[in-house]
């Protein structure tokens, strides 16, 4: 018979009614509600600590001391070297044969000298300037040293034109000793071409103006290894015909130059 009370659900009708809202839900309710789980998340803890350092940042400030420790030693090496090669010059006089004791007190050989120590030390073109600077005014003293134990009273200084010369040539040797085996090519051929030029314009200079008293033998061995040593540069150690022209004009235009220059400067 009918009754005011309501019908119960029954407890299967209960699980498939959708549930009932109770009201409209607040904006930031729903917002969360409808954010993904992972969005929620809190960060982990070490999300939020700063980044370490890490441990070449750490050693940084002393890679440069190294650098300028390691430069410093190079250069006194430089400098120790050539004063005793200097030196060695002076008495090598007494004992090398006729045809190569002009070498022992030419500016050829001092070229060569300088090239085989700013090799040996080799680092950056403006290193190479710094020790061709001090290996050309080392060997100077270390000859004039040499010569003053000799017996021979000899000086070096400012009044001297070798001294004058040193600040032009020894620059000029170190970059060019640098440039030599540079793996850019129109370097290379810069570098060769200069070295070839000093050998052979100081010998043909020597040849014009001290052979009489010297003999020629030596000059003309000094100026066959400089054109040797461009001729197998161009040769062996360059590509292409503009870098091998640039090594063979540097040559000949620097000897003309070289040549010049002493026979204007030395008398």
């Amino acid at each position: 018979m009918p009754t005011d009370q309501a019908v119960k659900p029954t407890p299967s009708e209960r699980l498939a009614a959708p549930a009932r809202s109770t009201g409209p839900l607040r904006p930031e309710v729903a917002a969360d509600n409808a954010a993904p789980t992972a969005e929620r998340s809190t960060p982990a803890p070490a999300d939020r600590r700063a980044p370490a350092v890490a441990p070449a940042d750490r050693r940084a400030p002393a890679v440069a001391p190294a650098r300028v420790a390691i430069a410093i030693a190079i250069t006194l090496a430089v400098a120790a070297a050539s004063l005793l090669l200097g030196g060695l010059t002076s008495f090598a006089q007494t004992f090398l044969p006729p045809a190569l004791a002009p070498f022992a007190n030419s500016n050829g050989g001092w070229v060569i000298l300088v090239v085989i120590v700013v090799t040996i030390a080799h680092r950056g073109p403006w290193m190479c300037a710094l020790f061709g600077l001090i290996a050309f005014h080392c060997l100077l003293q270390g000859y004039a040293i040499a010569s003053t134990l000799r017996g021979f009273p000899d000086s070096y200084g400012p009044g001297d034109i070798l001294f004058l010369l040193a600040f032009v040539v020894g620059p000029v040797v170190g970059v060019a000793s640098s440039w030599q085996y540079s793996p850019r090519h129109p370097l290379r051929a810069i570098g060769s071409g200069a070295i070839g030029a000093l050998l052979i314009g100081d010998g043909v200079a020597s040849l014009v103006r001290v052979a009489a008293t010297t003999g020629w033998s030596y000059w003309v061995i000094q100026i066959t290894i400089g054109a040797a040593y461009v001729a197998y540069t161009i040769a062996r150690r360059l590509t292409g015909w503009r870098t091998r022209l640039l090594c063979g004009a540097i040559a000949v235009i620097g000897a003309a130059c070289c040549f010049g220059a002493l026979a204007i400067v030395i008398r």
